[in-house]
């Protein structure tokens, strides 16, 4: 349903004024890798927001909250105030993985304090495609308060947060689907992987295309390689910074009876045509939607263990298997000649 901008802006008022009086109740959904993902609910019973937590070991108490209302990312950050005069707001930016990179997002920044007293420096992101993918797919993230060279530096290990973030925005998006009274969809996250990226062709080997794309300031930020077939399925294999990604198109409605895990995301099971019943290698997957288009992706963090690159590196065919009758299948031919191609465009362009 298409809102207004007014309409939404007006809502989050009301909603902020009656939060004010309202007892708010923190549900646990998962705990792992050290960091906590709640569900926040009203007197009502209905979830205002989902937040993904981690405290960290230290001299002083460092706390990182992330939070999600479906309008707006929040970035709440507790770390050492002795250096930081007293005051409602500060500069701030913030810098994904190292001091040096640019920055994802600079402004005003308002110190906030809950209701425990505890307070916070909290930066706020409209939900817009892109927002968020650098703390999912990120290492570290650097907080600076204050003016230009006056700045104090905070950072915050990102260990994990992929899963946390994950869980945490399918969480909200599958509870207002219950609240408007209609059957949860599978989880779909908006994806800048390819928006706002230039791209490049560099080589095409048999039936497949191997792609690069740059950002606005002509770096380096992923290579694909990608096939199209004649019944109008796709499969796409990428490589970024952190992650290797395998997204494909098929005929949605096989996916109905898929199962999907706690978090809402999709259970697939990875086979091939000539081991059908292959049941060793099940993922989890989401559908993320780029511009309208939307594909299944299964990604896997090179820290994790695994080889899901030999999936499709070293068999002829790829079956994802959705339900025991289910399935969208991929002719493999020439995968390997593609991954070598895509793998030396890496080498060449990446720095």
């Amino acid at each position: 349903m298409k809102r207004t901008y007014f309409s939404l802006t007006f809502a989050a008022l009301l909603l902020s004024a009656s939060l004010l009086h309202a007892e708010l109740i923190r549900t646990v959904i998962s705990e792992k890798a050290g960091w906590t993902v709640n569900s926040v609910a009203d007197e009502h019973g209905k979830v205002v927001r989902t937040e993904m937590l981690k405290t960290y070991d230290g001299k002083q108490e460092v706390h990182l909250r992330i939070s999600f209302d479906g309008e707006n990312f929040h970035i709440d950050s507790s770390a050492d105030w002795s250096e930081i005069p007293d005051a409602k707001s500060h500069a701030a930016e913030y810098r994904i993985d190292s001091a040096a990179n640019e920055s994802v997002w600079s402004g005003k920044a308002k110190v906030i304090e809950d209701a425990d007293g505890m307070t916070w420096l909290r930066i706020t992101e409209p939900n817009a495609p892109g927002v968020g993918d650098g703390i999912c797919n990120g290492k570290k993230l650097f907080i600076y308060v204050g003016a230009i060279g006056e700045s104090v530096e905070w950072n915050f290990d990102l260990k994990g947060s992929n899963a946390a973030y994950k869980t945490m925005v399918d969480r909200f998006l599958n509870a207002e689907s219950e609240t408007r009274g209609k059957a949860p969809s599978p989880s779909t996250r908006r994806s800048s992987h390819f928006n706002k990226l230039t791209e490049h062709d560099y080589a095409r080997p048999g039936d497949w295309a191997v792609h690069y794309f740059t950002d606005k300031r002509g770096k380096f930020a992923c290579a694909s390689m990608i096939r199209y077939y004649d019944n109008g399925t796709m499969l796409r294999v990428s490589r970024d910074n952190t992650h290797l990604h395998v997204d494909a198109r098929g005929d949605w409605n096989l996916l109905k009876g898929a199962s999907k895990d706690s978090s809402g995301s999709i259970v697939v099971t990875l086979a091939s045509d000539d081991s059908p019943d292959d049941d060793s290698l099940k993922y989890e997957a989401t559908v993320i939607d780029e511009g309208g288009d939307k594909w299944l992706r299964i990604s896997q963090s090179y820290e994790e263990p695994g080889g899901l690159a030999d999936v499709y590196r070293n068999s002829e065919s790829l079956r994802l298997k959705f339900t025991k009758t289910e399935y969208w299948s991929f002719n493999l031919k020439g995968s390997h000649a593609a991954d070598v191609k895509m793998n030396e465009c890496i080498a060449k362009y990446q720095k």
